[in-house]
């Protein structure tokens, strides 16, 4: 996928936003070592939406995408995590 935004976090267009997932240490009464968080982020660094789950997949950035309210065009920058890469992903 192209890089339409070149490092330009600057903009001035407010139709950018940029997504991510990283984990955080989960509390000690939940099994697993990490809870996954997927955000996303105006162009202002400030957050849209996220989602919380068990596990670090696709479901998780689909499911906090469809939450998400964007304009009718935007730019959605992320990495090209597995995620990111995936088939379905992609397709949206």
């Amino acid at each position: 996928m192209p890089d339409l935004v070149k490092r330009d976090y600057n903009s001035c267009n407010d139709n950018i936003y940029a997504t991510v997932v990283t984990y955080i240490q989960a509390p000690k009464d939940i099994k697993q070592n990490h809870i996954y968080l997927s955000a996303i982020i105006d162009h202002k660094t400030k957050f849209v939406t996220y989602e919380l789950s068990l596990k670090n997949d696709t479901e998780l950035v689909l499911n906090n995408i469809s939450n998400t309210k964007f304009k009718n065009y935007f730019i959605l920058h992320s990495d090209h995590g597995s995620a990111y890469s995936s088939l379905e992903y992609t397709k949206k």
